[in-house]
This record gives structure tokens, sequence and C-alpha cells, in this order.
């Protein structure tokens, strides 16, 4: 008989779901939309809370309204998603929180699907 807890394996994913859940798009987004925007800038998962943004959404949204689409592609890196294939004007990534994981390389981009973007901003 041994004094030790006994120690049991769980799943590193929730056996139930084998895709990451999708946080519709909120009304709340389109009516902040005021007369001076000109962007909207997103995370494609956001950071602490893991919330998959509706980057379909958000984008028809912006060509809808005129606005540039920005988003922030650090969490999931540009190997598990590419936005400008689904709708970005500006992808914005930092290279030193995931792509170099050991917090020893200091380094991060911009980049924009045309050069109206890259004047406009």
């Amino acid at each position: 008989m041994t004094d030790k807890p006994e120690l049991t394996r769980r799943p590193a994913w929730p056996q139930s779901s084998s895709r990451p859940v999708v946080t519709p798009l909120q009304p709340s987004v389109a009516m902040a939309i005021r007369p001076e925007s000109r962007m909207i800038l997103v995370e494609t998962v956001s950071n602490p809370t893991l919330r998959v943004a509706d980057i379909a959404g958000i984008a028809a949204l912006c060509r809808e309204n005129g606005l540039l689409l920005a988003i922030d592609n650090t969490f999931p890196t540009p190997r598990a998603f590419r936005p400008f294939d689904h709708g970005a004007d500006i992808v914005i990534h930092s290279v030193t929180k995931l792509l170099a994981g050991h917090s020893d390389a200091m380094l991060g981009y911009v980049a924009a699907r045309d050069g109206v973007a890259r004047t406009s901003v």
C-alpha cells in the first residue's frame, strides 16, 4: 500500500470536439462603427480567452462599410491561418511570441495586401 495519490491521464483536448468554437459576429461590432471609422482590428484567436473570431463575418462587415480589415495573426501563426485568404487588408504578427518560442528574438511584421492599404494606414 502506498501513500502516493493515484495519477490519472486526461486527454489534452476535449474528446467531444474536433473543431474550435467560433464566436459569432456580435451586433456590438457593427454598432461600434462610426462615420469616422476607417479600420477594424481583430485577433484571429483572442488572448487570453482563446475565442476564435468570426473572420468571415467581420470581413463582410468591413466590405459593406468600406473599412480596412487588420488581423493580428500572432496566435495561430502564418502556418495555421492565412488572413489574406480570408479578406484581411493588413496582417500583424509578433514573431517573438509563438514562432521564436524561446523569447530570445524580438521581431514582428506588418504586411498589407496592396499599396492602397499600405499608404492609407
